[in-house]
């Protein structure tokens, strides 16, 4: 994913999103209920020809996308179709609501959506086809994330929709995340194991309650979590960073397995953790927390036992200690769906912070 070009398409949009229902009083925000804790789902409000169209297969086939990495096809988001009519009550206060029209769209729905616009809006949606979306926080509910997308016509907007799929995909997915690691570290940190890693160690994650230290070295912690139903685990690995050679493919996979050879076993150290070579790995750059960053996605295995599942880690330097980290989040959850899961990892992971100044 490209961070940059995200952050300069985000900025390119908040002029205009800023004149989006001009004469809202915002100074009642302050007043608004909190958004429902509907996790991963996008409620789409559009016309519903649109919507059984071919711009509502194209918000579908963006938004669930399957998830890479996990054995089962899994979404990123379910989507729900409402008429704008029935954007009421609990409906209202969704977490992810996603408005969409076209001018060229007369319906009574459409007609409806246009009166969230300014007239000096519209007007700039029909000069100015570059425009087609804008976002809002807090915009029925606090903790709501609003997205618009428009444009003069449906071609039009699919065709926007499609070369801007990375970028509105992603949008939501951070807004998942954040939400996730507000949730963690407002209401269910472990702050003593927290404050074990910062001091032992030098870097802090934050846990929800209930993680335990499984096993520790020098350059080695495994922290887990084992219940009924799925066994989640975290675990980080470091050494001094020499080169950037240290990002490719086969020198990230080579690392990540001699590590999980020597330290995560199954029974006995001959049932090691290893990756599942049988399903392809998917590594892309990112920006982790302001850190170049590999960010892969695939499944892991015990050798000799029939035992795996999705994993996600994230490979960077730490500049302050000169430390290249692996750290990585895995989960085993036999016959249930493992989105969930793996998103909490994900959010945990992105809540690393170095501490080198607090470690005794």
């Amino acid at each position: 994913m490209n961070y940059k070009s995200l952050s300069l398409w985000l900025f390119a949009i908040l002029v205009f999103c800023n004149s989006c229902g001009e004469n809202k009083n915002t100074n009642n925000r302050d007043f608004l209920p909190r958004a429902s804790l509907v996790p991963n789902e996008i409620l789409v409000v559009i016309d519903s020809s649109q919507w059984n169209g071919v711009l509502g297969e194209a918000i579908r086939d963006i938004f669930t996308e399957p998830i890479a990495g996990l054995p089962q096809e899994e979404p990123h988001f379910e989507v729900r179709h409402i008429q704008p009519q029935d954007l009421r009550g609990f409906l209202k206060r969704y977490p992810n609501i996603l408005f969409v029209f076209t001018l060229d769209n007369n319906s009574r729905a459409t007609q409806m959506l246009k009166t969230m616009f300014s007239e000096r809006s519209l007007e700039q949606i029909q000069n100015e086809p570059q425009r087609y979306m804008a976002t809002r926080k807090d915009e029925f509910a606090k903790g709501q994330e609003v997205m618009y997308l428009f444009a003069n016509s449906e071609e039009q907007l699919t065709s926007r929709i499609y070369s801007s799929r990375d970028q509105l995909l992603n949008y939501f997915r951070d807004v998942e995340r954040k939400r996730s690691i507000r949730e963690y570290t407002q209401v269910k940190v472990t702050q003593p194991l927290s404050n074990m890693l910062s001091e032992q160690y030098g870097f802090s994650l934050r846990f929800p309650a209930g993680y335990e230290v499984a096993k520790q070295d020098s350059n080695f912690v495994w922290i887990r979590l084992l219940d009924n139903q799925v066994d989640k685990s975290i675990w980080a690995t470091w050494k001094p960073y020499t080169d950037q050679k240290v990002f490719e493919r086969e020198n990230i996979t080579q690392f990540r397995n001699s590590v999980a050879r020597n330290y995560i076993w199954g029974s006995d150290s001959t049932t090691y953790m290893r990756l599942e070579n049988q399903f392809p790995l998917d590594m892309e750059e990112t920006n982790f927390n302001g850190r170049f960053a590999i960010e892969t996605r695939g499944l892991w295995r015990l050798e000799k036992m029939v035992m795996g599942g999705p994993f996600i880690s994230y490979t960077f330097v730490d500049e302050a200690t000169n430390r290249l980290y692996y750290i990585e989040g895995f989960t085993y959850a036999p016959g249930q769906d493992k989105r969930a899961a793996i998103s909490e990892m994900e959010a945990i992971l992105w809540t690393f912070k170095s501490t080198p100044q607090q470690k005794k």
